[in-house]
């Protein structure tokens, strides 16, 4: 993908405000949980959909506005 491209995302997730994130298993885990939050949220991410969170980011989340919402069966994922 181009950065123009990734440029043309962030600038229409900006602009209507209303995304969602689909992810994998333990998400949001590393040394930068807190900016893995905070930046979504500039973006207008809402909520976040995934097989599990990493205990930090799941309340990272919470504290800036963002839903963190699991899968409730992940085998079909």
């Amino acid at each position: 993908m181009s950065t123009t491209r990734l440029i043309q995302i962030s600038t229409s997730c900006r602009e209507y405000r209303n995304a969602i994130i689909i992810g994998g298993e333990n998400y949001g885990q590393g040394s930068s949980r807190e900016h893995a939050a905070l930046a979504p949220r500039y973006l207008g991410v809402r909520a976040k959909i995934v097989k599990s969170f990493a205990r930090i980011h799941k309340a990272n989340l919470c504290n800036f506005g963002i839903l963190p919402l699991t899968f409730k069966k992940t085998w079909g994922f």
